[in-house]
């Protein structure tokens, strides 16, 4: 009799589709797979399915829906994002850093494990070099990829949210992909300000000049990847410095918000030693009184209407919307239907529309995924904790995942398109 053996690639990229099988199982037997992992803050994650093996003992996890498990349908990549906290505190699965994720992977029949695997989930290929920038010495923070192979790569900006800090694993992944990215930190990270609180747009433009000086890159153009509010920083630098172009802005905002750092309002942004304007958002007594009990009993509440009725009082709120048809490129926005914590698909065809209004003559394209919320990020990771402390998401575990999974892969061919095939052309000329 065949051993029964977990047939899997052990190492991979994070963005990787794997292939699981299961040979030589006993036939018509059930048989469960286990997912285990750790995030960031060393909180563990697990999953698992059960699934009955065919006639030939063979078990194809991207084929076979399980008979129970943390999820439903045939889904090879099941087992990674439905993994739930093994603690009963939820907290959404922190994955910001390059270190690769370690995942262990079991076989079990009637509760005993006959195989097992560690996998390696790689954030950065063996190819690329990780240069972490000092800001005494630059001005600047935050990590610089580089694919050592590639010829001429093209550069990408890219910009973590309102949690701060470096977005190095989306940049790591784009420069496995044949990008040279800078992770770039504009807040929370050293010398730099400790709040996102009237940050000087010139900040940027020092970092975007740096990126400029590194040898053997295209640097006439340079994309702009951000989220959330990296996703609105992400549409005002590519309205305010043309060569940051294309832009791709996941769950954005078109208009500048304020930072209610201390709990006074005041501009995210400066430019020019003056603050931008910001749309104030619009608290009365009863939403302050719903925000307090609701953090008082730890129950998450959703902003998203808050934001809208804001945008909404005023057509154009004195110059707060971004100009965006000054952007110098294709615009990709990605948004979630049910994002809780600002209406991402409304300001995203909000957006749309202007730069339509606008005749903007560069491609634009909306991918809106109605049910998915507002964490909409690399594929792959566990998506089934829709709050952040008390700040409801939105969103559910399935409808996240193939949110994140399809952007991703559209968000990489709209750059393939717009910035590798684009000047390859050019050169070929």
């Amino acid at each position: 009799m065949n051993q029964l053996q977990l047939e899997v690639a052990e190492t991979s990229l994070l963005d990787d589709r794997l292939d699981i099988r299961v040979r030589h199982a006993p036939t018509a037997e059930t048989v469960t797979l286990r997912a285990v992992t750790k995030d960031e803050e060393g909180a563990a994650w697990h999953s698992y399915a059960v699934f009955l093996s065919d006639d030939s003992g063979i078990i194809d996890v991207g084929r076979q829906a399980p008979l129970e498990g943390t999820y439903r349908t045939a889904d090879a990549m099941g087992l990674f994002w439905s993994m739930k906290p093994s603690a009963s505190d939820l907290e959404i699965f922190r994955k910001a850093g390059s270190d690769p994720l370690q995942v262990t992977l079991t076989v079990e029949i009637d509760g005993r494990i006959v195989a097992e695997r560690q996998l390696v989930r790689q954030v950065i290929a063996d190819e690329v070099e990780r240069i972490p920038l000092n800001p005494d010495e630059l001005g600047i923070a935050g990590t610089f990829f580089r694919p050592r192979a590639a010829e001429r790569p093209p550069a990408v900006l890219v910009l973590a949210g309102s949690g701060g800090g470096v977005n190095e694993c989306m940049a790591g992944l784009l420069a496995s992909r044949g990008y040279a990215a800078l992770a770039l930190a504009y807040f929370g990270v050293g010398p730099l300000p400790s709040q996102l609180r009237e940050i000087p747009l010139e900040y940027f433009e020092k970092a975007v000049s740096w990126l400029k000086s590194q040898p053997g890159i295209r640097h006439e153009s340079i994309a702009v990847v951000g989220r959330s509010k990296g996703g609105e920083l992400a549409l005002l630098l590519g309205a305010t410095y043309p060569e940051l172009h294309p832009v791709v802005s996941y769950v954005p905002s078109p208009y500048l918000f304020s930072s209610f750092v201390g709990g006074t309002p005041a501009s995210s942004w400066t430019h020019k030693g003056e603050p931008l304007p910001f749309v104030p958002l619009r608290m009365n007594l009863a939403l302050l009184f719903r925000i307090l009990s609701r953090r008082f009993t730890k129950q998450p509440i959703s902003f998203a209407s808050l934001y809208e009725k804001s945008v909404k009082l005023k057509p154009d709120w004195g110059g707060a919307m971004i100009p965006l048809e000054r952007i110098q490129g294709p615009v990709l926005l990605i948004s979630g239907g049910d994002d809780k914590t600002w209406p991402s698909t409304y300001f995203s065809e909000v957006a749309a529309a202007r730069l339509r209004e606008k005749e903007f003559p560069y491609p634009v394209r909306h991918l809106s995924y109605p049910d998915a919320g507002h964490m909409i990020q690399a594929p792959y990771l566990p998506s089934t904790v829709h709050r952040s402390g008390t700040l409801l998401l939105g969103g559910s575990d399935d409808k996240d995942a193939e949110a994140c999974a399809d952007s991703w892969a559209e968000m990489l061919d709209f750059l393939d398109n717009h910035c590798k095939r684009t000047e390859d052309q050019e050169e070929s000329q």
